[in-house]
């Protein structure tokens, strides 16, 4: 996306997990527009220069705040007073339970100083719900909407007015045929949004206009086909902007938001067209609070059923054009601005559209985000149900994420329905019960950071008891995962050994709970032999913290690395699980950091793969590494399997959850019940490749799956034995490598098991696409040879030609290897060629290539490459004079065997046929 992640990586001394550090780089909009469907024109980004510090929020942590017994539907703050309207009939102060010392009747109203908590006296007595409440432009009078009827003992029909120095109920008076939903005032009129069919009598559809001074309906009646939830009019403006469930305005198509003018009521230009029109009563979307600031229109949205808009938009006033849209799914019942922030109130579940955290199985829900006001990038997800907007600008998600309940007040399990700010002060309003932990049910206020205690340590998790292993003399390896704090997203890891409080380590990283990363450090400051224990001390930038579980004591090795994680480590792997350990859950990464878990005990000391070391056995369980990041479109994993298993199962893959069935996976390895391998990736459409051949043989076979640029690639015991070239990614979503099993739903080839039944043994992930001559050698590495299908020797004929003539040429192992060439003689006989050959086998040769890395090349030189070569005579067997008369040199590389493809070279074709030698031949 544009404005991404700019990663800047600082490693300090010892070895360790390398820091990053990240800043924002501002997207500048660009003077191309997106038109879509002709409705609306959406500015698009580029990716500028400008690097820019986001802003702060205010801290997580609430302030001492009243508690209200129901639900408060929306509140105003003016100066150090929070208004608060909505349905509740008792009020108490902060700690206190219902019923207890302090609580006082406050029906459906109430206020209260939010810099003391001092529940104030104001009590208007309202017979039924409040759902708004608006301030005059100049702040002496203030009006409530709703469906009440009645205000302290006095009729009011659903709107009311009110002095703000003293709190009282003014003489201004409308008759209402409906509920009031929304207000909006300026200095001569008040306007009213909602669901109602008349105002003093008179036809009015869901809006209205009232003189300010009598409270007379005024001419003014535009007519929408739905409720109305938001309005903004101002001073400064002949426009009035109105947001809900309509799909009309004055009976033309216009789509939950428009604007109509001040005084006639007709339709004035909005250009963008943020919600999606309806399907039906189940399949909708519609702005449920509107909100005005600097010129910019933001709205919050709702959204009826799965994966309709109900995220946030900003558009701006003057014109409707859209100034970003940001797709997360979760309802949004309100949103406020403070400064550069817009914080709402929705339930988030998915905000991978800007960016932030996916969907997660099982679902998590935050209740309460902070997100820019400005762009900053570029929407690369689908869009919503039914959505003309695609591609479109995009905020950025701030760090902020207090934790709050659904409540149950109202049955609709939102949490939070009302926000206000005074600049300094963050006044959330609502249904929720419990705030952070504790007890708090209805208010919370949160203050800037500068006015805040900030008081709240990162999470604890035991998790962060570290893994601590010693693999080489001299050396342990110790690794932790991240936690996360709800405010903070730099955390400190200071790695403490045995007793002492002096860190051996620290490391600064961006830590949150849907990126959790492993990190480590390799402490080669001890001596073999000796015991160690080791603790990680995590800390805020606040100084908050607390040290986490102690490790497992660990005792220091003697012993060299094993030979084979060395050849995985000169080879590239990043993750390496030999899957050896003795007992428990845990799968030690034995290159990097990236520990992985089982969902259950596997069977420990099952002789291995490889010659003297242990594997694990699977019967239903799976791992999960601890890493959670985007789903890789370039990567290798390889494992060893043995099973006789007919029911087949996942070996490994990518999924979007560490247990269970994972809700997005692809890029995983998968054995069907015949025994047959498959390795598949997922665009929209199941890419696959297959073997031929079935592997449930009982014995232990390696195999080895790779994605990238050069497309799909399997192999089994070191060769090929399928690829595509037309496919180099898989789907996007973030997630963790599973091994031994997950969601196999929906996939050609489905075994009877989603799990594997067997053992499986030294498990490599490589951050990179290794070639066929990598795999080969770490096939080899084990001891083993690579069981490479016999080719077809040279027809006599031409092995004489080659040998007889003046041809000459070099075999070269190229690349890895230091080169070593056989040159053939200008003038050189059978027996000089074969002696040459022998020294170093050419592929024409027909010999095993399988101790060669990379393979032998024919480079040809001289007569050979001309037309001066022939067949001494035609004959069964040999080449036909017509079809051999192009000589060696047309000689061309063929579709190789599957097992050479991708080599350093491959086999040759001569360009014959003949009924006794089927060809193509290979030789």
């Amino acid at each position: 996306m544009n404005g991404m992640d700019m990663e800047e990586q600082q490693i300090t001394s010892g070895r360790r997990t390398p820091v990053r550090r990240f800043t924002r780089v501002l997207a500048s909009v660009a003077s191309a527009v997106l038109v879509i469907a002709g409705l609306s024109a959406v500015p698009a980004m580029a990716a500028g220069e400008e690097e820019i510090v986001l802003p702060e929020t205010v801290s997580a942590n609430h302030l001492p705040t009243p508690q209200l017994n129901g639900v408060a539907w929306d509140l105003r703050v003016r100066g150090n007073v929070a208004y608060v309207v909505g349905s509740f009939t008792r009020v108490r102060p902060s700690g206190a339970n219902p019923g207890g010392t302090g609580e006082v009747v406050r029906n459906n109203a109430m206020a209260f100083n939010i810099t003391s908590g001092q529940i104030l006296p104001w009590n208007p007595n309202f017979n039924a719900p409040v759902m708004d409440i608006e301030f005059s432009p100049d702040g002496s009078r203030f009006y409530a909407g709703g469906q009440f009827t009645a205000v302290s003992g006095q009729a009011r029909s659903k709107v009311a007015e009110f002095t703000t120095s003293n709190g009282a109920l003014t003489s201004f008076a409308a008759s209402v045929g409906g509920s009031v939903e929304t207000l909006a005032v300026t200095s001569d009129a008040v306007y009213l949004g909602g669901s109602f069919n008349s105002v003093a009598n008179q036809v009015r559809r869901n809006v209205a206009k009232l003189n300010r001074a009598n409270a007379e309906l005024l001419a003014w009646a535009p007519v929408t086909d739905d409720i109305v939830h938001g309005i903004i009019a101002t001073d400064q403006s002949d426009r009035v902007v109105i947001g809900g469930r309509f799909q009309k305005i004055n009976n033309e198509p216009k789509v939950g938001i428009g604007a109509v003018n001040e005084t006639t009521g007709q339709q004035v230009p909005w250009s963008s067209a943020p919600v999606p029109a309806r399907i039906d009563d189940n399949a909708r979307a519609w702005v449920v609070d509107l909100k005005l600031e600097n010129g910019v229109i933001y709205a919050a949205n709702n959204g009826m059923g799965w994966h309709w808009f109900d995220g946030r938009f900003a558009a701006d006033y003057a014109t409707g054009d859209l100034v970003w849209l940001d797709n997360c799914y979760g309802s949004t019942s309100s949103i406020t601005i403070m400064g550069d922030v817009v914080y709402s109130t929705p339930h988030a579940h998915d905000c991978s559209s800007v960016n932030g955290f996916p969907e997660e199985n099982p679902m998590i829900w935050k209740r309460a985000l902070a997100e820019t006001a400005f762009a900053t990038g570029t929407d690369a997800t689908s869009p919503s149900n039914n959505s003309l907007v695609r591609n479109q600008p995009i905020p950025t998600l701030l760090h902020w994420y207090p934790s709050i309940n659904t409540g149950t007040y109202t049955g609709q399990y939102q949490g939070g329905w009302a926000m206000d700010n005074n600049g300094d002060y963050l006044v959330l309003g609502g249904e929720f019960t419990r705030l952070n932990n504790t007890n708090q049910q209805g208010l919370a206020v949160f203050a800037k950071r500068s006015l805040s205690s900030n008081s709240i340590r990162p999470e604890y998790t035991a998790e962060l008891k570290p893994s601590a292993i010693s693999q080489s003399s001299g050396s342990v390896r110790v690794a932790w995962p991240t936690t996360w704090d709800i405010d903070d997203e730099m955390l400190t890891y200071e790695l403490l050994r045995d007793n002492s409080l002096t860190a051996i380590d620290s490391q600064e990283v961006s830590s949150i709970w849907w990126k959790k990363q492993s990190l480590g450090f390799r402490d080669d400051s001890v001596a073999p032999g000796s015991t160690h224990t080791y603790r990680v001390r995590v800390s805020d930038p606040w100084g908050n913290n607390y040290i986490g579980p102690r490790s497992d004591a660990v005792t220091v090795s003697n012993s060299a690395e094993s030979a084979y994680t060395q050849v995985l480590r000169d080879t590239g792997a990043d993750i390496y699980y030999p899957l050896n350990e003795s007992g428990g859950t845990v799968a030690y990464d034995n290159i990097g950091f990236v520990d992985a878990d089982a969902d259950a005990a596997l069977q420990r000391g099952v002789p291995g793969a490889i010659s003297d070391d242990d594997a694990s056995g699977f019967s239903g369980q799976s791992l999960a590494s601890r890493n959670i990041a985007t789903a890789p479109d370039t990567f290798t994993t390889q494992l060893w399997f043995k099973t006789q298993s007919d029911q087949g199962g996942k070996l490994i893959g990518y999924g979007s959850s560490a247990t269970g069935d994972s809700g997005s996976y692809d890029r995983h390895a998968w054995m069907d019940n015949s025994g047959r391998l498959h390795f598949g990736t997922w665009l929209g459409w199941a890419a696959t490749v297959s073997s031929s051949a079935s592997y449930n043989d009982g014995q232990w076979h390696q195999l080895t799956a790779t994605l990238g640029q050069a497309g799909m690639h399997l192999y089994v015991d070191g060769l090929k034995v399928a690829e595509r070239t037309d496919v180099s990614s898989g789907q996007a979503y973030s997630g963790m490598w599973r091994i031994g099993g997950d969601n196999l739903s929906g996939w050609p080839n489905q075994p009877s098991s989603k799990t594997f039944d067997g053992e499986l043994d030294e498990v490599a992930i490589f951050n990179e696409q290794i070639d066929a001559a990598a795999v080969l050698q770490l096939f080899q590495s084990t001891g083993r040879t690579a069981d490479i299908p016999s080719l077809l020797p040279m027809p006599t004929a031409w092995r004489s030609m080659v040998m007889n003539r003046r041809c000459t040429g070099a075999w070269t192992k190229p690349r890895a290897t230091r080169p070593r060439t056989a040159r053939l003689p200008a003038t050189t006989g059978p027996s000089t060629a074969r002696s040459a050959m022998a020294k170093n086998p050419p592929s024409a040769t027909a010999r095993r290539w399988a101790s060669a890395r990379p393979m032998p090349r024919w480079s040809p030189t001289g007569l050979c490459r001309t037309r001066r070569c022939s067949p001494l005579r035609p004959g069964s067997g040999q080449p036909r004079a017509a079809e051999a008369r192009s000589s060696v040199s047309a000689m061309r590389p063929a579709a190789c065997h599957p097992a050479m493809t991708g080599m350093s070279t491959c086999a040759m074709t001569a360009p014959w046929s003949s009924a006794s030698i089927p060809g193509p031949k290979t030789w």
